[in-house]
C-alpha cells in the first residue's frame, strides 16, 4: 500500500509539472548554446541549476528523459541525490545484478528456453546472483506456451517486474521502463517479440 501512496503523490507531482522549461544562459551557465539551441548536455552541467526551486521534490528532475539521461541519472542517485526518473533496481555489492526482458506471449522459443535455463543456472550457482525478470503482462505470462508458470520464477528467486523497456543505454548498463523506472543491470538478456510501434 505504501507502494501505491508513493506512486499517486508521483502521478500528482507530473501531472502539476509545466511541459516546458525554458533554458538560457542564465539559468543555466554551464550548458553551450549555439544558433540551434543547446548542444552540450552533462553531469557537469547539472551542478549550475538549483532543481529543488523548481518545485518537483527532487534533486534532478528530468522531463521525457533520453537514453543520455540515463547515465547522468544514476550518477547523481549513486552520488546522494533525490532524481526522477527514479533508480528502481541497481547493482549492487552484495552480487550482480541479471535481467532478462521475456516475451508475456510465447517461451516456447529456443531463444527463450535457453534464457529459462540460463535464469535457472543463474540462482543455483549463488545466492548472491540478483535476477530481475521484466515482461509486459505477467497474469499473461502464466499462461504462455513454454511458460514454467509463475511460481518456478519465485522459486528461482526471480523479481518479476510488468513493464516495456522504453529507453536502453548498452554502455552504461542501464535501462528504463515505460513508466519511469530505471534500472541498472551487470547483464541484460532479451528474449521477447519485437514491436512496430
Amino acid at each position: 500500500m505504501a507502494w501505491v501512496s508513493a506512486r499517486k503523490s508521483a502521478t500528482k507531482l507530473l501531472s502539476a509539472a509545466p511541459a516546458l522549461m525554458v533554458l538560457s544562459s542564465a539559468n543555466c551557465g554551464s550548458f553551450k548554446f549555439t544558433s540551434v539551441g543547446l548542444c552540450q548536455l552533462d553531469d557537469e552541467s547539472f551542478k549550475s541549476i538549483d532543481y529543488p526551486k523548481l518545485g518537483y521534490g527532487s534533486d534532478l528532475y528530468i522531463k521525457n528523459p533520453k537514453v543520455s539521461d540515463l547515465r547522468i541519472l544514476y550518477s547523481r542517485w549513486a552520488s546522494g541525490s533525490d532524481v526522477w526518473p527514479w533508480i528502481w533496481c541497481h547493482r549492487n555489492a552484495n552480487g550482480p545484478h541479471h535481467v532478462f526482458v521475456l516475451s508475456s506471449t510465447d517461451l516456447n522459443t529456443e531463444q527463450a528456453k535457453a534464457l529459462l535455463q540460463q535464469i535457472e543456472r543463474l540462482a543455483k550457482s549463488s545466492p548472491n546472483n540478483n535476477i530481475v525478470v521484466i515482461v509486459d503482462n505477467e497474469s499473461k505470462l502464466a499462461s504462455a506456451p513454454g511458460s514454467p508458470g509463475l511460481d518456478w520464477f519465485y522459486k528461482n528467486r526471480c523479481g518479476l517486474v510488468e513493464g516495456r523497456v522504453k529507453l536502453f543505454d548498452a554502455d552504461s548498463k542501464i535501462l528504463m521502463l515505460d513508466d519511469e523506472r530505471v534500472i541498472a543491470f551487470d547483464s541484460c538478456s532479451i528474449a521477447s517479440e519485437a514491436r512496430s510501434e
